[in-house]
């Protein structure tokens, strides 16, 4: 009887780590265990979080922080800064 082959074939590539780099995976890795694998699953992992990447998912005061440390148009940098200010001036949580 026959091995059942993968839906999803695997290809051979090839890749450099830094040596203490490849010194940390092989010490979490089993005898038994596949860097293939490893590697494969840490690679799915990272693509799947950036996929799911959503600005929704960043608050608003964080986004507005981060575009006031780039270089912008006048015009949008002073729309900022004016948002930015109506922000910081009104906090809703301290209705007394």
């Amino acid at each position: 009887m026959s091995r059942r082959r993968s839906a999803d074939k695997a290809i051979p590539i090839s890749i450099a780590l830094p040596t203490s780099l490849a010194v940390r995976l092989d010490q979490v890795l089993s005898y038994k265990q596949s860097r293939s694998e490893f590697i494969a699953d840490a690679i799915k992992k990272k693509l799947d979080q950036q996929k799911a990447f959503s600005f929704e998912d960043i608050e608003t005061e964080a986004l507005v922080r981060y575009l006031l440390t780039r270089s912008l148009p006048g015009n949008i940098d002073s729309s900022l800064r004016t948002y930015w200010a109506m922000i910081t001036s009104s906090n809703p949580s301290e209705d007394s």
